[in-house]
């Protein structure tokens, strides 16, 4: 089964909670709630998030309190570019890791054959922007 890590599922959907409330600054109680993630995991994702550049952090000052905005416009940004950001490059099987001299020509053919799928993994990835997966 291919399948992305918790991590990169959870920030699509904190993008989208931040997407929706259209550039205001949202508590990380109000997105754990909006998105039914538990605070400990959900700090976990915003650490990621914000490292990776994609929202911002605002302290809370007296009353006020602090919370979360993006600083990305998910239209320019790639699903590709979100999972690669979060997890690294992508690949659907180990055997892609690694050098291919002194494979078997059944091990190459085999090789060769998941590195098609792969690329067609990615493309398709790469065709659908962040927005479209959000909205």
């Amino acid at each position: 089964m291919l399948r992305f890590n918790k991590i990169t599922e959870y920030a699509i959907r904190v993008i989208r909670t931040m997407y929706q409330v259209d550039g205001q600054i949202i508590s990380s109680v109000k997105i754990s709630e909006r998105e039914h993630i538990s605070l400990p995991m959900l700090m976990k994702v915003l650490r990621k998030l914000k490292q990776v550049g994609y929202i911002r952090s605002y302290r809370g000052r007296g009353d006020s309190c602090g919370g979360y905005t993006l600083s990305i416009e998910p239209k320019s940004i790639t699903l590709k570019e979100v999972i690669e950001a979060l997890e690294g490059k992508i690949l659907v099987s180990n055997c892609l890791c690694g050098d291919v001299s002194g494979f078997s020509k059944q091990d190459e053919r085999f090789h060769n054959e998941m590195n098609r799928l792969n690329q067609n993994i990615v493309q398709e990835l790469n065709q659908k922007t962040l927005l479209e997966m959000i909205s």
